[in-house]
């Protein structure tokens, strides 16, 4: 009786294995697509709450930094300035010191008077630096040719005061200093608006006649070409976007507007505009308020036509009458919430896809390995019959057989789990997307172009002399450097963004809702990140990038070699060139 039960229970175990081993699969993958299923519900409402704050940080983030460009550009400026003046008034000195070395044998009137027509004919300058030349009592005896005939005389004759001021605060600066810089700010009024005028001087005193000799320039005027360059770099920075820079003075002159340029270079108080003295009242009390806080308004949407409500963060930069804006309309995310919620739920079905494909393949492994297994122990209970049934010759046949069959289902096995690592949806080198998933990817983002008129760009890069660096280095170090250089471009591309390895020395950016100009900016962003970073064991790369934007109803293979044959234009450039398919 116990040789039947046991005889049972060595014919029902390898079943309950064959059985067993897929149910535990399929449970373990419904597990994990319950736990996929949360995470995207909590992403989802993350989304929706957190949208609105996000941008604000953002835009914050945006205008504290162009401040923080605006005040380091205007330091540098002003150092390059006063290094110059500072030239130019050594200059005159040791000019005027040499001649009046050379004429000893002339009467001090007649030398000094030598000396003024010598620089007489060198002080005009091309970038409009003043050069003067007054005695410490306080006679004019070399002055711009605006005040040319006043040559000779004192200041205390003088009708233009602030001419008489600025000469006055100089005089009182050599009772103290031999020489050293002086900066002098004055109100003036121009068209009736008041205008600040600050000058900066260089005053040296001459130890050979009782003269000081001051070169000066006017602050504003030195810097404005910069000024306009800066604005311009601000306006192609967010032009033809709903989120654009705006910047002001304090009098409501507009200086730089990327949407509206037809409000720039005028008064916001002398335009007809939908209520734009009182947002202009709100803003300019914004930035002087220490709260740092954002206002809301309504202002025309330029992309709807209609009047939206708007958020809008400002800051004053220091020492220069701008005040830097930039805002929102929340009406605007509700479009991009949209595409972010659509990209969620692409990349949970298609996770979700992927996690039926492994259950299925999963069970049908588990299912060939409890068949194994069941065949070892049927095996075993064979030759445990064999032994005590004493069978010699035709269970020794049999056996053979078996084994010829389980080499067959063991070459098989492998064939399966080599059709497994070939579907592998990561790369294992870098951890990134490997090319299969790629390709799918191209071929949903076509037909989403074809379908809804939805256009994306794709950016296909390669390290330069890379196969030289894997004969220079071990393969260890190039592993850790291919993953560090995709670490510093996954942090340069955008959630909606796919990083994927394309081949061994390829690499692939698969972008959505990206045209040329932002793909060339994105481009120069990611070749600088590159250069700027030190990888492992002081390695230096760079890279070189073909791109192109997928056109409609274009073959994906079509476009791929498109991609092929742009990043071979762009290594003829040289390294980290780039080259784009229009």
């Amino acid at each position: 009786m116990t040789k039947e039960i046991m005889q049972k229970s060595w014919t029902l175990l390898p079943l309950s294995l064959m059985l067993l081993l897929p149910l535990m699969v399929i449970v373990t993958m419904s597990l994990a697509m319950n736990s996929n299923e949360r995470v995207y519900q909590n992403m989802l409402a993350q989304i929706n709450e957190n949208f609105v704050d996000a941008e604000k940080e953002r835009i914050r983030s945006d205008v504290n930094r162009a401040v923080d460009i605006i005040i380091n550009r205007q330091i540098e400026l002003q150092n390059q300035l006063r290094q110059r003046l500072k030239i130019k008034a050594d200059n005159v000195h040791d000019l005027l010191a040499e001649m009046s070395a050379i004429l000893p044998e002339q009467t001090k009137l007649e030398q000094e008077k030598h000396l003024i027509n010598l620089l007489r004919t060198v002080k005009k300058s091309a970038d409009n630096d003043e050069v003067w030349l007054i005695s410490r009592n306080g006679k004019l005896l070399l002055a711009p040719d605006y005040y040319f005939n006043l040559e000779g005389e004192l200041i205390t004759g003088f009708t233009d005061t602030l001419g008489k001021h600025y000469i006055e605060e100089e005089l009182q600066f050599l009772q103290r200093n031999t020489q050293g810089f002086l900066s002098s700010r004055t109100k003036k009024e121009l068209n009736g608006i008041t205008h600040d005028d600050t000058r900066l001087s260089y005053i040296k005193r001459l130890p050979f006649a009782d003269w000081y000799v001051a070169v000066r320039s006017n602050l504003k005027s030195a810097l404005n070409n910069e000024y306009s360059n800066l604005l311009q770099i601000f306006h192609q920075a967010s032009v033809n976007s709903p989120d654009y820079f705006f910047i002001f003075d304090s009098n409501g002159n507009v200086l730089m507007n990327s949407v509206r340029n037809d409000l720039v270079g005028k008064n916001l108080f002398k335009v007809n505009e939908y209520k734009a003295q009182e947002i202009f009242n709100l803003l300019l009390e914004a930035s002087r308020s220490p709260k740092d806080e954002f206002i809301e308004y309504r202002w025309p949407n330029s992309f709807s036509g209609q009047a939206e409500r708007k958020i809008s963060f400002v800051q004053p930069v220091p020492n220069l009458d701008w005040i830097v804006g930039k805002g929102f309309y929340p009406e605007s995310l509700t479009s991009q919430f949209e595409m972010q919620k659509k990209r969620l739920q692409h990349e949970y079905q298609v996770q979700t896809d992927f996690f039926i494909s492994i259950s299925w393949l999963g069970g049908f492994l588990a299912f060939v390995l409890g068949l194994l297994i069941a065949y070892f122990l049927e095996r075993s209970r064979r030759s445990c019959l064999i032994e005590q049934q004493g069978e010699n010759g035709e269970l020794k046949k049999q056996n053979i057989m078996l084994e010829n069959q389980l080499l067959v289902k063991d070459e098989a096995l492998k064939r399966l789990q080599l059709d497994l690592l070939n579907h592998s949806i990561i790369d294992p080198q870098t951890q990134i997307a490997s090319r299969s998933i790629l390709f799918m990817r191209l071929r949903d983002e076509a037909q989403r172009c074809s379908r809804f008129q939805q256009g994306f760009a794709v950016c296909l890069f390669s390290i330069d002399e890379f196969f030289a660096l894997q004969s220079q280095y071990p393969e260890h170090v190039i592993d850790s450097l291919l993953q560090e250089m995709t670490t510093v471009v996954f942090n340069q591309t955008r959630a909606i963004d796919l990083l994927g390895r394309f081949d061994e020395g390829h690499f692939m950016i698969i972008m959505p809702s990206t045209d040329s100009r932002e793909l060339e900016y994105f481009i120069k962003r990611l070749q600088q990140s590159i250069l700027d970073k030190v990888f492992v064991d002081d390695i230096q790369i760079s890279i070189s990038c073909g791109a192109a934007e997928f056109l409609a109803d274009q073959p994906v293979s079509e476009f791929i070699n498109q991609l092929e044959k742009a990043l071979q234009k762009a290594k003829q450039k040289g390294e980290s060139c780039y080259h784009i398919n229009v």
